[in-house]
């Protein structure tokens, strides 16, 4: 929903709604992964070809959602992106087939490997982090790779 809201005296324009919210939250989740620019899947699907350079970031829980969202981070077009990108996406997607199958590890070497490529890529360095932390603790269960936003 869209439009001037309020009263005749005092009335501001805005936008409502769930896809509105789950923007407010993946703009704020920039912070959380060193990124400029994240999207959901929901946007991916919507853009046309292959225009765009993206890799997946995440499955997240924003506060507020019950379902988890799929995010992705916006890199750039394929002729705008540095050239060292396509290496860094392709590790990156090794880097993450290790991370969901759980060998942390592994994954945070890959993900290494992306900082020797690129050493200011600051979702690899979040990460190495988490891929550190999951192997000293591993999740118990069926983990599914859902990371739970704290804030907004």
């Amino acid at each position: 929903v869209y439009g001037n809201t309020g009263s005749h005296e005092r009335f501001d324009f805005t936008v409502l709604g769930d896809s509105v919210n789950l923007a407010s939250r993946l703009e704020g989740a920039n912070k959380e992964y060193g990124s400029n620019v994240i999207i959901s899947r929901s946007t991916l699907d919507d853009m046309p070809g292959n225009n765009f350079v993206v890799r997946e970031l995440d499955l997240i829980a924003v506060k507020g959602k019950t379902e988890p969202a799929q995010i992705f981070e916006l890199m750039g077009t394929p002729d705008s992106v540095a050239p060292f990108v396509p290496d860094v996406v392709a590790q990156w997607n090794r880097a993450m087939e290790l991370y969901h199958n759980r060998d942390f590890r592994a994954a945070a070497a890959a993900f290494e490997g992306i900082l020797e490529i690129n050493p200011n890529d600051n979702p690899a360095k979040v990460y190495i982090e988490r891929c550190q932390d999951l192997a000293e603790s591993p999740p118990v269960g069926d983990w599914d790779g859902v990371y739970v936003m704290k804030t907004k």
